[in-house]
């Protein structure tokens, strides 16, 4: 009996082991880690890491920590950076965009930032006006309230981040019916987040 449960365990291991592993790196420290460790409880059988925020701000601190944890041999594994917009010059994202290319990194951006992720759970971006790119002073202010309409408490500190992966199901097709229109009007208001989260349930189906 009891070689039968170490055959039993050793068996569980190596299917663990087998899983493709995505590690995720977030620009942000609060509302990105809160998100994805929610949607890590909800789906138990995938094999995600997030890494926590460093001390330093720098765009390209996000891919130093990928660089930190990725080994010689990272196996069957996936490094994301989650990275916003947010009023920085194209030259900084473009060279951020660079090395993440060279060092087969994925990206899962927002302009303006994260939160614009958050407001596809509840309704399509083009059904919502006054929302901007980057490029505008205003930044993610519009963005933040515009998303208190929907989730009254919202903080970036403090929020129901498994209210949004239950509506999960509502922001994905929002977000690739805002990438097709922007192929066509060339807003650059849009979010590649629901990449990152088809990979991750991908992973474990």
């Amino acid at each position: 009996m009891g070689k039968r449960k170490a055959r039993n365990r050793q068996n569980k291991s190596n299917r663990i082991d087998s899983r493709k592993r995505i590690v995720i790196a977030t620009e942000g420290s609060q509302t990105e880690p809160k998100y994805f460790d929610a949607l890590r409880q909800e789906h138990r059988d995938c094999n995600v890491r997030v890494l926590r925020k460093g001390t330093k701000s720098a765009l390209m601190s996000v891919l130093n920590r990928l660089d930190k944890e990725r080994k010689p041999r990272s196996g069957n594994s996936e490094f994301w950076a989650v990275i916003d917009h947010d009023r920085r010059p194209k030259e900084e994202l473009g060279a951020f965009a660079r090395r993440a290319k060279s060092s087969k990194y994925f990206v899962a951006d927002s302009d303006p930032c994260f939160e614009l992720w958050l407001i596809l759970h509840f309704k399509a971006i083009d059904k919502i006006s006054g929302l901007t790119g980057s490029a505008e002073a205003s930044g993610c202010r519009p963005v933040e309230s515009t998303l208190r309409q929907y989730d009254h408490s919202f903080s970036k500190s403090q929020y129901n981040a498994a209210m949004y992966i239950s509506r999960i199901e509502h922001a994905i097709p929002n977000a690739k019916a805002n990438e097709a229109q922007r192929e066509v009007s060339g807003s650059s208001v849009g979010t590649r987040v629901y990449k990152l989260i088809e990979s991750i349930r991908g992973s474990y189906s």
